[in-house]
């Protein structure tokens, strides 16, 4: 087990603050691992089945035939010894938004411009202007 979550587990304020649900996520990575954990997420608990959610089909069927072994580890990590069945399905990773890139070169000020047309007209006589 994860030292960190060894430590947060024991400690009896912070178990109590936090939702089953939410202790389940933050041991998830200690109980199967950071490349499990990479490719898979805790969805919910519902009832006595844990829910996880990979990334594609091939993941599913590798982590069905390890059902057993991750049902020991989660429930050893979390201490949560309700869980009874741990539910794969196929939940492709969100696309996460991209940071906005800075320009290398200072921004051109006639970008700022919306009407494509009229940003045209500009740069083509500013262009005229300066030759």
């Amino acid at each position: 087990m994860d030292p960190t979550a060894k430590l947060l587990n024991d400690y009896g304020p912070l178990r109590n603050l936090e939702s089953l649900d939410q202790k389940l996520r933050r041991c998830w990575k200690s109980a199967v691992g950071a490349t499990i954990a990479n490719h898979s997420r805790v969805l919910q608990l519902r009832g006595t089945t844990l829910h996880i959610g990979v990334d594609d089909a091939v993941w599913k069927s590798q982590l069905e035939q390890m059902h057993s072994h991750v049902l020991e580890r989660i429930r050893s990590t979390s201490g949560a010894g309700l869980i009874e069945k741990v539910a794969f399905r196929v939940v492709p990773p969100r696309i996460r938004p991209q940071a906005e890139q800075t320009p290398l070169l200072r921004a051109d000020e006639a970008d700022r411009i919306e009407d494509p047309l009229l940003r045209r007209i500009y740069k083509d006589s500013r262009r005229k202007a300066q030759a």
